[in-house]
């Protein structure tokens, strides 16, 4: 019988809620946090999609994966949803923009932009947590705060007027959000099949970053600390790599499949990523 005690991460103004049981996190999760989306376009899901889900049930979350067709390789006691029931398959549109040099193929065909909105309209209409299927998360999600969003610092701007975008691996939002309904609504008018040849590569998450400030002025409130996550994003080192520590407070990891796509089914042996995929039985 473990002597069990509820203890609250307090990192900046985020709150975090667990269990401490003799050393170990064992977090009963909230019933807002039980559920988490993700959403998967394409066939076969790679170990990457695969080792996100499987984390994710490790902790008792159910996953529930949005495809517009029946994916290959997804994980027993994964629900399958219907993504028409959010946008429709017409709707989908890929990156054509200013190519960013630090992934490959300057992110070029990627399908971010066009998620972020599904992930918006998804959490208007279901709320919950949405995690993208290149994040591995060591520990449950169990978010005290009714929002929560990863910050995500832009480039070409000098501190102290660096601005702040949000960055769309993981995200929380209650049912019914304006801010997400209305987000989803501006990210459609700016950022779309006719537009984003002319943009860049952050253009979506410093909208939502402005999204965000304009619901939540003067409030850091739903915005995570950077201390409980790794953003891995334009990296070439780190535990996608090597056998690299952890920190202790880290509850999850951004692999970022722009980055890392190819190498995502051929782990190097040792890495943390290498690791972890064994601990789920993957490889």
């Amino acid at each position: 019988m473990y002597d069990e005690r509820i203890v609250g991460w307090q990192l900046g103004d985020f709150r975090f809620l667990c269990f401490l049981s003799e050393g170990n996190i064992v977090s009963p999760l909230l019933t807002e946090n039980s559920i988490v989306h993700t959403l998967w376009i394409g066939g076969q899901l790679s170990l990457m999609e695969q080792l996100t889900i499987k984390l994710l049930q490790s902790h008792g979350h159910q996953v529930q994966l949005w495809s517009y067709d029946e994916p290959m390789g997804v994980p027993d006691g994964t629900i399958l949803r219907n993504a028409t029931e959010i946008l429709p398959a017409s709707s989908i549109f890929r990156y054509t923009g200013k190519p960013l040099r630090l992934i490959p193929n300057g992110g070029i065909g990627s399908l971010s932009h066009w998620s972020d909105q599904f992930q918006l309209k998804l959490l208007h209409q279901e709320g919950g947590i949405y995690v993208q299927l290149d994040v591995a998360c060591l520990k449950p999600l169990n978010f005290e705060n009714e929002y929560a969003f990863a910050s995500h610092s832009l480039s070409g701007r000098i501190w102290p007027f660096k601005k702040r975008g949000i960055a769309a691996f993981v995200m929380k939002c209650p049912a019914g959000s304006p801010f997400a309904a209305s987000c989803a609504a501006y990210l459609a008018s700016r950022i779309n099949e006719q537009t984003i040849g002319h943009l860049d590569w952050e253009s979506s998450m410093g909208e939502i970053g402005r999204q965000h400030r304009k619901y939540f002025p003067f409030s850091s409130q739903q915005i995570l600390n950077s201390r409980l996550y790794m953003d891995l994003g334009c990296l070439s080192k780190g535990p996608f790599f090597e056998a690299t520590e952890i920190p202790e407070e880290v509850i999850m990891i951004h692999w970022s499949n722009a980055t890392h796509v190819g190498r995502k089914s051929d782990p190097i042996p040792g890495s943390v990523y290498h690791q972890l995929l064994k601990q789920m039985n993957l490889v």
